[in-house]
């Protein structure tokens, strides 16, 4: 990795940091005294509000309107995304409240060799079913979420973390006046499909949604 996309990676590092903690701080700010904890029926509510959504939007996107990406980013990041205290993913903790394992079968980047220009599997990223193929293999869905699963350029991508560069930047949960380069790198990766043409993040939210309304349904049912 060269000296100069290094600074970069550490700088994106270090604002993702600032973010995570200005969202704690903001959180912080509100009375424990005024906060009252959700019922499960509220969440299992939440839930099947927030999946409806998901099957709308799908259908849009489907459909050739690419805006509604947007929706699904921004639902996907409430679900299922983590990594400061603002997040709290709906699926995975009503999951556990429901002693319930979401696994999935997932492409990971293994070990990316040093000046590694690309990794991808450029069909399946993610599916609740066994696609029998060799670099596809079972695994938690969370921790699925959290590996990477492509590399580019020497950058590293997890799910986790393109669901939420999407959601935060592009208007999903919020905008930003600023796109990172990383982001702007992985939405170049370009796939043709049926005469349907469609970048790498509109793959990843498209199969990550659909296994998300397999696990959402899942949940719902147990109760």
């Amino acid at each position: 990795m060269g000296a100069s996309r290094k600074k970069q990676e550490e700088t994106q590092n270090k604002l993702s940091k600032i973010d995570a903690k200005i969202s704690d701080l903001a959180e912080e700010t509100i009375p424990r005294s005024e906060i009252v904890k959700k019922s499960l029926k509220q969440k299992e509510k939440d839930l099947s509000e927030s999946l409806a959504l998901l099957e709308d939007a799908l259908e849009k996107v489907q459909g050739g309107d690419d805006n509604y990406f947007k929706i699904i980013s921004g639902q996907l990041r409430a679900l299922i995304c983590f990594g400061s205290r603002s997040l709290s993913p709906l699926l995975f903790n009503l999951a556990e409240e429901n002693s319930i394992e979401l696994e999935c079968y997932g492409y990971s980047v293994r070990e990316p060799l040093e000046g590694l220009v690309l990794a991808i599997n450029p069909g399946i990223a993610v599916s609740v079913a066994n696609p029998q193929r060799p670099s596809i293999g079972k695994s938690k869905f969370k921790k699925w979420l959290d590996k990477p699963y492509l590399a580019l350029h020497s950058y590293l991508y997890t799910p986790n973390e393109v669901i939420r560069m999407v959601a935060e930047k592009e208007g999903g949960a919020h905008y930003d006046d600023a796109m990172p380069e990383k982001l702007i790198k992985i939405k170049e990766i370009m796939h043709h499909k049926s005469g349907a043409q469609y970048n790498e993040v509109e793959k990843l939210l498209f199969q990550t949604s659909k296994a998300v309304m397999h696990y959402g349904e899942l949940v719902l049912s147990k109760n």
